[in-house]
């Protein structure tokens, strides 16, 4: 039933086996007889409310996902995947739980009784009322010590002893044969308690002497000990000395009987029914609270409630036993004079705490030094109280909101004073972030520095265009359709950069409120892409074969030049072919100087022949360059494939400006851009080639000892044809766009129903057209049309101000006479003071790819409308599904004194 393909349908009547399909957008179905599956999206049940999903903190190692809420009250939960339809959401159940410090001052004691081995039901007494209802499902430790032991053993028989389970052991221990016996002892040990693993550790064997070795050991953990005998005669006897050690029992209480007594599901072995004063409560719990921040930092899961911190186990994220070893858990409140809630912690080479009152840092001094429950100490840093919004970690900085996630500073370290400074990033532009802050954060690497954010005020999304290197930081906000809301944004690496995904909630006429996961659509490629295979919205791809033309000046006193390409020029073109495996390379050959000629030696289809051929070059001789009218006859005698899927690049090879005879360098150019030809030169820098270079995107080749690198870097690019370049660009400047190819009706536009929408086509702007079911109509057919909701892009500059001689022009009325504007490659520009005196820029083109395509900016002058202020500034729009860039703004002003 191909009608069911992209399409959407009412479901009506459903039982058990059978439903009733209505079109929504499609034709009636013709008759169906067999085949055909219906899935649905996967889901999972969750113990979270919708409100709490903005106060879920993540942390991911491979297929698990650990989860805490921001406001303390949910336990750690784990997330697994083991397939695409078989997850699992379950709350960690520690191996040994994060529990708070023993405290025997306050003199209360529990009491155990009932089964004291893993699973059994135990009932805990305490001497003092100590318990509450929210204490159901947390995990307590109860210590009993464990005396020194002594077995004086005989077995007369094969057999193990004990005959079950076996020894708890921790710390030293030692085991001593005696009498007269022949066979094989050996000890056994089992790191796991509850289901013992059994693992030979170490052997002695007697002959019917009295050889009777002694065996030493020590355990740092508790393990499981125990004696496997082989006989062949005798009797083995021996005495096992054990030292004595506190054994830390764990159990979970399931119940609460009253503030004295709780019924518990016993997790680790509890060693006696005595009464000891030796117990720790759990760290979490619906009394206490649950994690409220989480982070992984040097090999261990690092989790915290108000200003306690736990460090899990080396390598062990489970496990928060604190053994006292250097690879045991960790557990540390913050070094604070009051209670002082962790909004989040992020680590990279330092661990980082935002907390109510500040920043807290664990440092570690040297990259040798590991972080162990000894070297742990984190101290405060800078004290701007933070907000709940997890930061971001950028490079070498964090980014970070203060309380109320309103103000944004960015977080990096200062190496003269050693300690850390916070900026404010939001004090040109407060109002970003409006009066309930920013709900949500993601940053784009690629192909753009921008940091994303989500509005709590309006569901608006916001955006901070973050380059430090370059000092660039600009925020801006993004419209949708009204009513229509941003929810939550992420990002996440593809093959051309980060893509931008989104969560929106929408409003259909027809379908009532909906929320869809919605990607911005990635760049296929740019002007000059490294790639060499294009994928086309319909999952076709498109194979970049490469044209290599090399111009080989033969004249002067290239000699030396020569004899260097020619000994390089098998490392080249195997570089060459390398880097554009994919495709085809084509090469040809031509000289120029040499009898004050330009001569073809031939095209190749293969690097052997064209090796070859350069080999046997020799001069130079002539005195004449002929390197114009050598560029212009490549770009026109050549027999090129034809079409978009080539990539053209000349290299020439000279050390002197041309001769202009019969060509110019006007003519030069416009041959190569006739062809999208990229031009690229060497050994020397020539003014007129260089000129040639720019203005095609060529490069100067290098020479010396990166000459190989630099010949392949050279033609690394591909030129693409103007019109994909339109296609590709066109998908930034609409918002819930799609793309269609060779169309006048455009369907499938059900997200937009009933919205008002614009089309770039073939690069030209059309619109707007209102969205009647899911359909627009264009007029005309059109190549390759993007088709969304039209969103302006502002630029407000901040208020001009110069400084003469008689003081600064601050407070001076002023008017704004004309502004110059540089822009490249741009479409759909206004100016003016304001958003409401706005004018065209002069000599506005009315489509992308006509004739915008420089390489330098065009500058375009604006007359402003008349208006004397004290403060006033240039606004710019851009207001067409077309590209805007800015690169300069010079502002004609009259002072007023």
């Amino acid at each position: 039933m191909t009608q069911l393909n992209k399409n959407i349908y009412t479901i009506s009547n459903v039982t058990t086996n059978t439903f009733d399909v209505t079109p929504f957008n499609a034709e009636n179905f013709t008759a169906w007889t067999s085949g055909g599956t219906v899935g649905k999206v996967y889901e999972i049940s969750t113990p979270y409310d919708e409100g709490d999903i903005a106060r879920l903190q993540f942390r991911q190692k491979n297929d698990v996902v650990y989860i805490v809420n921001t406001d303390q009250n949910y336990p750690l939960y784990k997330l697994q995947r083991a397939g695409n339809t078989n997850w699992s959401l379950t709350k960690v159940g520690y191996s040994f739980p994060p529990v708070l410090d023993v405290d025997t001052s306050l003199g209360i004691t529990l009491t155990p009784s009932g089964t004291l081995t893993p699973g059994g039901t135990v009932t805990i007494t305490a001497s003092s009322g100590i318990f509450l209802a929210g204490h159901v499902g947390s995990r307590w430790m109860i210590r009993h010590p464990r005396e020194d032991i002594s077995n004086s053993v005989t077995l007369s028989a094969t057999s193990t002893f004990p005959s079950t389970g076996g020894i708890r052991v921790r710390g030293e221990w030692s085991w001593s044969p005696h009498g007269v016996w022949d066979g094989d002892a050996k000890i056994e040990r089992s790191y796991n308690l509850s289901s013992p693993e059994w693992e030979n550790y170490l052997t002695t064997s007697n002959r019917s002497n009295t050889k009777n070795e002694e065996l030493l050991g020590s355990e740092p953990v508790e393990v499981l000990l125990r004696v496997n005998f082989t006989r062949t005669s005798g009797d083995l006897s021996f005495d096992w000395n054990i030292e004595d050690y506190d054994n830390d029992g764990i159990f979970e209480i399931t119940a609460v009987n009253s503030t004295t007594s709780v019924t518990a599901t016993v997790i680790k072995e509890i060693l006696n029914t005595n009464p000891t004063k030796k117990w720790a409560e759990a760290a979490f719990s619906d009394v206490l609270g649950h994690p409220s921040a989480i982070e992984f930092y040097k090999g261990r899961l690092w989790i915290a409630r108000d200003d306690q911190v736990f460090g899990s186990a080396s390598d062990d994220f489970e496990n928060f036993e604190r053994t006292g070893l250097d690879d045991g858990a960790i557990y540390r409140p913050l070094p604070s004079s009051s209670r002082n809630k962790i909004k989040w912690m992020i680590g990279k080479r330092h661990l980082l705490f935002g907390t109510e009152d500040g920043l807290y840092a664990h440092r570690r001094p040297d990259n040798n030094q590991a972080t162990t429950p000894d070297t742990f100490a984190p101290e405060g840093e800078v004290y701007y109280g933070m907000g709940d919004l997890p930061p971001l970690l950028i490079n070498n900085v964090v980014i970070f909101a203060e309380k109320e996630n309103r103000i944004f500073r960015e977080l990096s370290s200062d190496l003269v004073e050693e300690t850390f400074k916070g900026i404010n990033l939001t004090q040109l532009a407060a109002f970003i972030t409006g009066s309930t802050g920013i709900t949500d954060l993601a940053y784009q690497r690629s192909p753009l520095n921008i940091l994303w954010g989500v509005r709590g005020d309006d569901g608006k999304l916001v955006s901070m265009v973050y380059d430090r290197q370059q000092n660039h930081i600009a925020w801006s906000e993004h419209e949708t359709v009204a009513g229509d809301e941003y929810v939550t944004v992420e990002t996440t690496a593809s093959s051309v950069g980060d893509e931008l995904w989104l969560g929106v909630k929408r409003y259909i006429p027809g379908l009532g409120t909906r929320y869809y996961i919605e990607r911005r659509q990635s760049e296929k490629t740019a002007t000059n892409s490294v790639s060499i295979v294009e994928t086309e919205s319909d999952g076709t791809t498109t194979v970049k074969h490469q044209d290599v033309v090399y111009l080989i000046d033969m004249s002067g006193s290239t000699g030396d030049d020569l004899a260097t390409f020619q000994a390089n020029a098998p490392l080249i073109n195997a570089g060459i072919e390398e880097k554009f495996s994919q495709g085809t390379v084509r090469y040809a050959l031509y000289t120029f100087g040499k009898n004050n000629l330009v001569t073809k030696i031939s095209d190749f289809t293969n690097r052997v022949a064209i090796e070859a051929a350069i080999a046997t070059l020799s001069g130079p001789s002539g005195s004449l360059e002929y390197g114009y009218e050598a560029i212009y006859q490549a770009a026109n005698d050549l027999s090129w494939r034809t079409g978009a899927d080539v990539g053209r690049n000349i290299i020439m090879l000279t050390d002197e400006d041309s001769d202009t005879q019969s060509v110019t360098m006007a003519q030069a150019i416009a041959a190569c851009q006739a062809k999208s030809i990229i031009f690229n030169y060497g050994f020397s820098s020539q003014t007129d080639y260089a000129q040639i270079a720019a203005q095609t995107g060529g490069v100067l080749i290098e020479e010396g000892e990166g000459l190989v690198d630099n010949f392949i870097a050279s033609i690394k690019d591909i030129r693409v044809t103007s019109s994909f370049e339109v296609i590709t660009r066109a998908a930034d400047y609409l918002d819930c766009a799609k793309y269609y190819e060779s169309v006048n009706t455009i369907t499938g536009l059900e997200h937009l129903e009933s919205a008002t929408v614009w089309a770039n086509a073939d690069g030209v702007t059309l619109g707007p057209f209102i969205v009647e079911n899911g359909s627009i109509t264009l007029g005309n057919s059109y190549h390759k049309v993007w088709v969304g909701l039209l969103y302006y892009a502002d630029i407000e500059t901040s208020w001009l101000e110069y400084l003469f001689q008689s003081g600064s022009t601050r407070d001076k009325a002023k008017t704004i006479t004309q502004a110059t504007i540089d822009t490249l490659e741009s479409v759909g520009i206004l100016a003016g003071i304001d958003v409401d005196n706005l004018e065209p820029l002069k000599d506005e083109p009315i489509a992308y790819n006509q004739g915008l395509k420089s390489s330098y900016s065009v500058p375009r002058v604006i007359p402003f409308t008349q208006h004397v202020r004290t403060r006033t500034s240039v606004y710019i729009r851009s207001n067409q599904p077309q590209p805007c860039y800015i690169a300069g703004i010079y502002p004609e002003l009259d002072i007023h004194s």
